[in-house]
């Protein structure tokens, strides 16, 4: 769970500040009223990235627990021998 969220304390405040810049860049097109393609693409394409690594993120959190370790084993050999 700590590495699900250092990697999102991260991703998103960089994926923030990229398309928060190239938002910037389309806000200053529309106000002028020209075309700024660059922006858009940039726009465009770092947004699918940032969607797909925040699902390739998500999904190996999930499948992380399960790449050979067993949680349970581990705890069940941590406790001390019972008395009984």
């Amino acid at each position: 769970m700590r590495c699900l969220l250092v990697k999102l304390a991260i991703l998103i405040p960089a994926a923030h500040l990229f398309l928060y810049t190239r938002m910037e860049l389309f806000r200053d097109a529309f106000a002028q009223r020209t075309a700024n393609p660059k922006a858009e693409w940039q726009f465009a394409y770092g947004f699918a990235a940032v969607l797909a690594m925040s699902v390739f993120v998500l999904i190996l959190a999930r499948l992380k627990p399960r790449l050979g370790q067993n949680c349970a084993q581990c705890y069940a050999e941590s406790l001390p021998p019972s008395q009984s």
